[in-house]
């Protein structure tokens, strides 16, 4: 399966985990996923990949001002996707509140281990 099929399996699978809200966009060859995380600093986000799976996790510090009236999200988040072994992480930016992350496809060789032979008298 793909990388790219496998990560719009993953979000049709988690549809009931919305926040925070992302786009996925392949131009290229490249994949894209645009996070909407306003309001978060690079010091509050953590993108890593464990065991073929992106993760990426956004948590909020509470200010010690408590507002007249809030509306704003301030709650934290972790979002997974099931990446495969044929997408790698090549970026990942911040701008005007939307976090991206680079995904390029990547072609493994598979890896061919020769073993001596031992004889046993």
């Amino acid at each position: 399966m793909l990388g790219l099929d496998r990560v719009f399996n993953e979000v049709m699978s988690s549809v009931a985990e919305k926040y925070p809200f992302y786009d996925i966009r392949k131009e290229d060859g490249t994949v894209y996923i645009d996070l909407a995380v306003a309001g978060f600093s690079e010091e509050e986000l953590e993108v890593y990949v464990e065991t073929e799976l992106l993760v990426i996790k956004g948590t909020k510090t509470l200010s010690p001002i408590v507002p007249y009236f809030k509306s704003i999200s301030s709650r934290s988040f972790k979002k997974s996707f099931a990446l495969g072994t044929d997408l790698e992480i090549s970026e990942v930016t911040l701008k005007y509140g939307i976090l991206t992350v680079k995904l390029t496809e990547t072609v493994k060789t598979p890896k061919v281990k020769s073993f001596i032979i031992n004889k046993l008298d």
